[in-house]
């Protein structure tokens, strides 16, 4: 038999089609392109703040369920930035099918989210809701955790108290020099004064910043401030401390959809857990039974808050409160309320002494010198003349309690699912997503970008159902008659499910 000879293909730039390809046909049936337009076009977005376009002013004018479509699907292949966005709407087949080959460019991509922050955040709520009504949410338990991620401001320069007065120093001098060149300028220098002028201007702003950010220390906001980034703290994020913004997320473990999305700029999650555990409980519509947190969130006050609104929660306490391995560590020492007392490991009472504030907290002193005095393991307990002395404070028997759940080896045992729930969400987000850094600056800007990373991470979880077929015998009572075929567009799936 002879070798087949097989037709070699080339591309031939002079054909010519009889009809116009439809642009339907530009992608497949299950691209993620199509998952997207169906989510857009099942949205009430004038219900969810989208505002709508003045068509009388400006240039060419775009709908806002375009613009919104490329927003998410930029977020999908990992595209955050409006000029490549630009770029993706003509060049990027998904994008250009998306568009109905229209391409809008970055300053009406820009102005889209400007104008919209508050529904692109709200966008994110409306994710949670789809997810339950899919039931990829169990609401039986899940986890929080936060991760810094650092601003735009740039990582160079303290930004502290002298580096800002000596930054203040600089711009002066250069002011100076830049008015003295603009008044020394003949008429023939137009151009040169213009080009000067613009410069001085400049100056004058960040001067007027870097005086801000010199007040606001001297205030005792905090000890470093960016002039251009005020709102952002120094955080330790990747290694050495930078200016960063605490994003933090609510997660449920049953498909790691996200159920609440904050950022703010506290350097710690001491003071975070019970807003967050409220703001996945209004997101779902319900508090979910148990949370897991790791130690930053179990403070006294949180875990006191937690118990008087019944939140069941599971956070390690700080080694410096758990002393486990240490017998005359405060938590060995038993206070009893009815009698106002505290009991030793030696089973000695110590009665109330005095009062004390530390960290504009007060806190209650209790002491038995005379006991202590003939105690035969006072050199392992105390080193304080007049012996030892127990801090009581306003959480001490919020923290007792939780000390004693914790040492529960069932609940220790469950604590370790926290990592496996909430860990890998930051991992894809960071590591595979490519995001470490904002793009924009701002507390309310970021507050938007990881409201929609987060929803783009839903849709992620989303769109995996969506692309089931009906014949999963698993999935089949729920999802035949709304998933099965990709026979009904999305907004037929959600108005059934009472979504939308």
């Amino acid at each position: 038999m002879g070798c087949q000879v097989r037709n070699i293909k080339r591309a031939d730039y002079d054909q010519l089609h009889l009809l116009p390809p439809s642009l339907e046909d530009w992608v497949c049936e299950g691209h993620p392109a199509r998952f997207i337009r169906e989510f857009v076009q099942s949205l009430d977005l004038a219900k969810t703040g989208f505002k709508e376009p003045n068509a009388e002013e400006g240039g060419e004018c775009y709908a806002p369920e375009l613009l919104l479509a490329v927003w998410l699907y930029g977020y999908f292949c990992k595209i955050r930035s409006t000029r490549r966005l630009e770029q993706a709407c003509v060049e990027n087949v998904g994008f250009m099918w998306l568009c109905g080959l229209h391409k809008p460019d970055h300053n009406a991509l820009w102005r889209f989210w400007k104008d919209n922050k508050a529904a692109l955040k709200q966008l994110f709520k409306t994710t949670v809701k789809v997810a339950l009504k899919l039931d990829l949410v169990a609401l039986a338990l899940q986890a929080i955790d936060g991760t810094k991620i650092q601003a735009v401001a740039t990582k160079h320069g303290r930004f502290d108290l002298q580096h800002n007065r000596k930054l203040a120093a600089k711009l002066e001098q250069s002011i100076a020099q830049l008015e003295k060149q603009i008044a020394s300028a003949g008429p023939e220098e137009q151009q040169t004064v213009a080009e000067l002028s613009q410069d001085l201007g400049t100056k004058a702003r960040l001067k007027e910043k870097v005086q801000t950010a010199i007040q606001q220390i001297e205030q005792q906001e905090s000890s470093h401030l960016h002039p251009q980034e005020p709102e952002a703290r120094r955080m330790r994020t990747e290694g050495p401390n930078r200016f960063a913004y605490n994003a933090q997320a609510a997660v449920d473990s049953k498909k790691q959809i996200v159920t609440a999305a904050e950022v703010n700029n506290q350097e710690n999650d001491q003071a975070l857990l019970v807003p967050m555990i409220e703001a996945a409980g209004a997101n779902t519509g319900q508090s979910c039974p148990k949370t897991l947190a790791d130690t930053g969130y179990s403070t006294g006050q949180q875990l006191a808050q937690a118990q008087a609104r019944e939140l069941e929660v599971l956070a390690p306490l700080n080694k410096r409160v758990e002393g486990e391995n240490n017998p005359y560590h405060s938590s060995q020492f038993r206070y009893v309320a009815e009698k106002d007392l505290v009991i030793c490991p030696q089973q000695q009472e110590l009665k109330f002494h005095h009062r004390r504030q530390r960290n504009g907290v007060e806190l209650k002193v209790y002491r038995n010198s005379q006991a202590c005095a003939g105690c035969r393991v006072r050199s392992l307990c105390t080193s304080e003349r007049q012996g030892r002395g127990v801090d009581i404070g306003p959480y001490s028997e919020a923290i007792a309690q939780h000390r004693a759940k914790m040492r529960d080896p069932a609940q220790r045992e469950l604590l370790k699912q926290r990592s496996r729930i909430v860990e890998p969400v930051f991992a894809q987000i960071k590591e595979n997503g490519g995001f470490r850094r904002w793009t924009l600056r701002g507390l309310k800007n970021v507050q938007t970008q990881w409201s929609m990373l987060c929803a783009t991470w839903n849709l992620q979880k989303i769109f995996q159902v969506w692309q089931l077929k009906a014949d999963d015998l698993r999935l089949k009572p729920r999802l035949k008659g709304f998933f099965g075929a990709f026979s009904r567009p999305l907004k037929s799936y959600l108005s059934a499910l009472g979504c939308c």
